[in-house]
């Protein structure tokens, strides 16, 4: 009787075990693939930031041309840089990619050479993919978009989890951090925006 029991409560146990192993297996991130990293929109408080690398130089996707430095960009406009890291294979960064559009029209718009330009860094491996994405974009995208393969300036400068997106003056002083996706024609952002932290 013992044995008979015994052989009933096999194939149960066999299926508990195989529950759970699946469970197990599909918290684990697919293999061969990036993580995508969703968090709560925050800011970073300005002293923590170091200075901006703005002598680095990467090659323009848009407009489409040879290698630029951010020194050179940064230079066009007072309010130096606000740039924003992303990838095609992020959600919250395609998310955010409209609202970023919207803010580009405001600044242009505004002509205050005291406002930001804003330059979009792909952290693709490659470029391919940031041109098949911009095809299909319902709008046409005006924003300089630059390429840092496989994401090594990003990483360099601590920019792990995507969309990040740093303001950051003529002298490389970074004025602001937003970690996460942001709506940046929100009033925080707008009013952050038009009272720089001074030096």
């Amino acid at each position: 009787m013992a044995e008979s029991q015994f052989r009933n409560a096999t194939p149960w146990r066999y299926a508990m075990g195989l529950l759970f192993l699946i469970a197990l297996l599909a918290t684990l991130p697919p293999l061969g693939k990036k993580r995508v990293y969703q968090y709560t929109a925050s800011e970073i408080p300005v002293e923590r930031q170091a200075r901006f690398p703005l002598e680095e130089t990467f090659v323009s996707l848009l407009p489409a041309g040879p290698k630029v430095s951010l020194a050179s960009l940064a230079k066009e406009r007072r309010g130096g840089l606000l740039i924003n890291f992303w990838a095609t294979w992020c959600p919250p960064c395609l998310e955010e990619l409209p609202s970023l559009q919207r803010l580009d029209q405001q600044l242009k718009a505004s002509r205050n050479p005291d406002f930001p330009q804003l330059v979009a860094i792909s952290v693709d491996d490659s470029s391919r993919e940031v041109f098949a994405l911009l095809k299909t974009l319902p709008f046409q995208a005006a924003f300089s978009i630059l390429h840092d393969p496989k994401g090594v300036f990003a990483d360099r400068v601590g920019s792990k989890r995507y969309p990040e997106t740093y303001w950051v003056a003529q002298d490389g002083r970074t004025l602001h951090k937003w970690l996460g996706p942001q709506d940046w024609l929100s009033e925080s952002v707008l009013r952050t925006l038009a009272s720089p932290p001074t030096p």
